[in-house]
């Protein structure tokens, strides 16, 4: 096996060898009829994912078989999934954050945040509090440039070469505010608590700007700083005409207040107010809701990008365009962007989108719109020019990418509430079956390989609330089950 090469994001595995015996040859399944697979769903999934990997960008395998698998932007299995896995270490708890060089986790449990080492989960430090969640982002000055972190957000997410000190922003479970923790030792540097209505908080250049409406209805924000504890400026705003979805975006030295109806922009160093709006911010539809646009870089510098509103339950008012690099629209369909976020670009030349409840996948050509063809699978995997997913039977199968044929069929095998798998490139592992057993299939063939049959996360929880398999940065893969994670590796 050879050695991580953090300098260029990626995993080299020395795995040249023939596949086991354990993996025969081609196999060939029927296609079922489809299953309801929610955008939300599918794009939690995908975010977890993100949480624990933001800045790794492929992992390349030596050996002619193997492949190189941008995932979602997440490192990927650094060993091979041919064999086994063992439990490095488990905790009740989730991991929130995870630090720039990928060393450390932040764990949330019921009664503290802890900081653990990411390869031996032993715990760097502890403190005790009920936290909801905690984000990551440089401390004041580390940028030298105002940087949010929304609670959202994945870990380390805006920070760059060169950043030493951390800042832990952790929400109180109870939702009255917010703790700023240095990251490194785990100390409170400040403490907010929120006193305006539909509050949330930011780190911005290392500094905690809360976001809320005051008791008149007028839109509120203060910069706390994390250096005296005490507020460096507090605005009081035009009245708002919703409570719902008060926001803040930081653009260099300005922050940007928006609210259903209208919007604000401060000046990030002072506090003044630089502008204020009562039009509508331009990702919000006339009636005030939130229009979420995901966009896509697809072949030949186009861009796919889906359009939807909270709420929405009509298939006719979701839309995904494709956008040439000169601004016009090449052609538009009905549905959501389907994105394995395991996907090693071999199927690059087409457009994948599903409908609300993402029943199958109708793919398109890129170039001309035209639908090359449908499917009912769910896809979780594009590797090697086939689809890996589920249906709405429970089945995983495999379809050809340029066809849509189905390759292989897996009837009935998976776990209620689970949808991630990873993957080493020859090998897919997922959750399967009632008793939540690992298991580590063939993706030629769809046969097992191995399988772990004991439950390694608690059954009735798991089942309940899901389970979510995602690989860290060191290429470790993690098992979330309800409020348990396992860390799983050699």
């Amino acid at each position: 096996m050879g050695g991580s090469r953090d300098d260029l994001v990626e995993v080299v595995l020395d795995d040249t060898r023939e596949p086991d015996a354990s993996e025969p040859g081609n196999g060939r399944g029927q296609r079922r009829s489809r299953r309801p697979w929610s955008p939300r769903r599918r794009r939690a999934v995908t975010a977890v994912g993100l949480a624990l990997a933001v800045g790794a960008v492929a992992v390349r395998w030596d050996g002619a078989t193997m492949q190189t698998l941008p995932v979602a932007g997440v490192s990927g299995v650094s060993v091979s999934l041919a064999a086994p896995l063992h439990v490095l270490w488990q905790v009740a708890g989730r991991i929130t954050a995870t630090t720039p060089d990928g060393s450390g986790v932040l764990v949330v449990t019921h009664d503290a945040v802890e900081a653990r080492d990411a390869a031996t989960g032993a715990v760097r430090w502890s403190a005790p509090g009920r936290a909801g969640w905690c984000s990551l982002g440089p401390g004041e000055g580390a940028s030298g440039q105002a940087g949010a972190t929304d609670p959202g957000t994945t870990a380390g997410q805006g920070t760059t070469a060169g950043q030493d000190r951390q800042i832990a922003l952790c929400a109180l479970q109870d939702g009255s505010g917010v703790e700023a923790l240095d990251a490194a030792t785990g100390r409170t540097l400040l403490t907010v608590d929120y006193q305006a209505q539909a509050a949330s908080a930011y780190l911005v250049d290392g500094d905690v700007v809360v976001v809320g409406v005051d008791d008149a209805l007028h839109a509120t924000v203060t910069r706390w700083s994390t250096a005296t504890g005490e507020p460096t400026w507090d605005v009081v705003g035009p009245v708002v005409d919703s409570l719902e979805g008060i926001g803040a975006r930081a653009d260099g030295s300005r922050i940007a207040v928006e609210w259903s109806g209208g919007s604000m922009e401060v000046d990030a160093a002072t506090g003044a107010i630089l502008s204020v709006s009562d039009e509508p911010p331009a990702d919000r539809s006339p009636a005030g809701q939130l229009i979420g646009e995901r966009r896509v870089a697809l072949p030949g510098g186009s861009d796919a990008v889906e359009q939807s509103s909270p709420g929405t339950q009509r298939l006719d008012s979701l839309r995904v365009r494709v956008v040439r690099p000169d601004g016009s629209v090449a052609f538009t369909v009905p549905g959501v962007l389907a994105t394995p976020p395991i996907d090693d670009g071999s199927v690059s030349g087409l457009l994948l989108v599903q409908d609300l409840m993402g029943s199958g996948t109708r793919a398109y050509d890129v170039r001309t719109g035209s639908e090359v063809w449908a499917s009912a699978v769910s896809p979780v995997a594009a590797v090697d020019g086939r689809m890996v997913g589920w249906d709405d039977a429970n089945d995983l199968l495999a379809v050809d990418a340029s066809t849509g044929e189905v390759l292989w069929m897996q009837k009935d095998v998976r776990a209620r509430n689970s949808w991630s798998v990873v993957s080493d490139g020859r090998r897919l592992l997922s959750v399967e079956g009632a008793t939540l057993s690992l298991v580590a299939r063939s993706l030629e063939t769809g046969e097992v390989v191995w399988s772990v049959a004991q439950a390694l996360v608690e059954p009735t929880d798991a089942a309940a609330y899901g389970t979510e398999l995602t690989v860290d940065r060191a290429g470790h893969v993690v098992l979330y089950g309800g409020y348990q994670t396992v860390v799983l590796g050699r």
